[in-house]
């Protein structure tokens, strides 16, 4: 051992020799004394020391974010677990779409001979009657055998061996004149077609010849098997919102009503109950607020049009009455037969016609006309009266329209002592004016004008000048 430095030397048996060194590396400190050399860990240990506290507290931060963690993944798993639910509820809805077994077109067509079934022909079906086969069936809820070829009008195929007992069945006319719906209550065995004994749960109608018919056949409550062609399903049902119905709209014994936004009602057409009326109403339709109009338009569209018809509620004075609707009626054509409506102008013409017609008659009726004039009673030419304002006396010119001549013996005077009633008629009949007469003189004047006294007068003059009238005097043939 030398001083300074601590070292051990060891020689070979040649005498050869090499230094062997302690030496420190930094963490194992090496030091001599008296005795011995010295390895000492205290700085070792304090450094392991110093890393285990660092990987303590590394520990404790891990701890804290695994907590962090967990509380992620709990909030995850809820969030899948409502996204779950909602994935099942979707499953649900396309199974239900899904779980047609089948469904397409065909036409009925019956195909039985000598009371034996036979198979129904290609795209074609048939139903058999409860009470046997000879028996046909006219309406659904007979029916007891449903025969369907596997091939529909679309030329899709079904494999009608996939049916089962339970399989729900719905037959629709696409006019909508007639339906069926029901269960399938055998495990029907033929590939080519469908033979399957069904039990009627409701009906209406029943089949009719050469008629297509929608028939859709699905499985409650489980998915069913293929492709399903869910725009031929759709044809089952209206839309909600758009869409297109070419079929019959059937209502038994139910209203059509239209709503306003707000609620009110506008329009409704419902039948009665208790017979076979049918009503349309407007309703809201007051001070003439509302209504029903018909309208017709020349085009595809409404940019040009005439109203034919309109009424509202209202009033209307008609002469003297006041009526609580008004309706219109424009565009009447001109009739041809009794049973037509006539319009105005043709009214119109019509009079004028009779008119003229009633004019020519009468004048070629001698007698009982004269012509209303305002004259004094000495200057009547023939065929003219006239009707006192001042004593309400008729008086007249002896000669009539026609040229009857009551001119009586130029001796003859007068006749009193008479108690009659005297009228003045229109040409229609209406009495214009009327008086009770007690004399009659004649030859009165140069015109020899006979005069009609009044001692009462019972009805108004309303005869009008230029108007020609009819006499009625008793004892007189005028």
């Amino acid at each position: 051992m030398r001083a300074g430095e601590p070292a051990i030397e060891l020689v070979d048996s040649e005498g050869y020799f090499s230094n062997v060194k302690f030496e420190s590396d930094g963490q194992i400190d090496v030091f001599s004394n008296a005795s011995s050399i010295v390895l000492s860990s205290e700085q070792l240990e304090e450094q392991i020391d110093g890393q285990l506290d660092s990987l303590a507290e590394k520990n404790i931060q891990q701890d804290e974010q695994l907590i962090e963690l967990d509380s992620d993944v709990e909030n995850l798993n809820d969030t899948q677990a409502v996204q779950d639910s909602q994935i099942n509820l979707l499953e649900t809805q396309i199974q239900l779409l899904a779980q047609t077994q089948a469904v397409g077109k065909w036409q009925y067509v019956r195909n039985i001979s000598g009371g034996s079934i036979r198979p129904p022909a290609v795209k074609t079906f048939y139903g058999t009657h409860k009470d046997g086969a000879d028996v046909v069936l006219r309406n659904w809820s007979d029916i007891n055998l449903l025969m369907v070829h596997k091939t529909d009008l679309n030329d899709t195929n079904f494999t009608f061996s996939n049916f089962e007992e339970g399989d729900k069945v719905e037959i629709i006319d696409t006019d909508g004149s007639s339906a069926c719906y029901g269960t399938i209550v055998n495990n029907p065995t033929q590939e080519t077609y469908g033979n399957m004994i069904l039990y009627v749960e409701r009906s209406t109608g029943g089949p009719r010849d050469d008629h297509e018919y929608l028939i859709s056949v699905y499985r409650p409550g489980a998915s069913g098997g293929g492709e399903i062609d869910l725009d031929i399903l759709d044809q089952r049902y209206l839309q909600l919102t758009g869409g297109l119905l070419t079929g019959k709209l059937r209502m038994q014994q139910q209203s059509i009503k239209w709503e306003k936004e707000n609620g009110l009602n506008q329009m409704k057409i419902g039948p009665n109950v208790s017979d076979y009326w049918t009503n349309i109403w407007a309703h809201n339709a007051a001070l003439g607020e509302g209504g029903i109009r018909f309208r017709v338009s020349e085009g595809n569209d409404t940019s040009a049009y005439n109203t034919f018809l309109a009424c509202t509620y209202k009033d209307n004075v008609v002469g003297t009455k006041t009526h609580p609707v008004e309706t219109q009626l424009n565009w009447i054509r001109t009739p041809t037969s009794d049973h037509h409506a006539a319009n105005k102008h043709y009214v119109d013409d019509a009079v004028d016609e009779l008119q003229t017609f009633v004019d020519r008659e009468l004048q070629s009726i001698k007698s009982l006309r004269w012509l209303r004039v305002d004259k004094s009673a000495g200057d009547l030419a023939v065929g003219e009266f006239y009707v006192s304002s001042g004593n309400n006396h008729i008086y007249l010119h002896p000669k009539a329209i026609g040229g009857v001549d009551l001119n009586m013996d130029n001796s003859a005077d007068k006749v009193t002592g008479l108690k009659q009633i005297v009228s003045v008629h229109k040409h229609n009949g209406t009495i214009a004016y009327s008086i009770v007469c007690n004399e009659i003189s004649f030859n009165n004047g140069s015109n020899k004008y006979i005069r009609v006294s009044a001692s009462e007068v019972l009805c108004s003059d309303y005869t009008e000048e230029d108007q020609q009238c009819r006499l009625n005097i008793p004892g007189f043939a005028f």
